[in-house]
């Protein structure tokens, strides 16, 4: 994505971690932030623009 209005075009890019669970899986808040960073991290590794999403039962994002 390019952003105008400046002197000059800035590019921005974007790594996304996502992370759901239902009340019924026994994530609790921490653990779930803690699931959606590391599969933030998975995002920022494996390139630019790219969202990860961390799935119950898996061991990284």
């Amino acid at each position: 994505m390019e952003i105008n209005g400046f002197k000059e075009k800035i590019k921005v890019t974007v790594s996304i971690g996502v992370a759901a669970a239902s009340s019924k899986q026994g994530i609790d808040i921490h653990q779930l932030i803690n699931k959606a960073d590391m599969a933030m991290y998975c995002a920022k590794n494996n390139g630019r623009n790219r969202v990860c999403q961390w799935n119950q039962g898996e061991s990284s994002g």
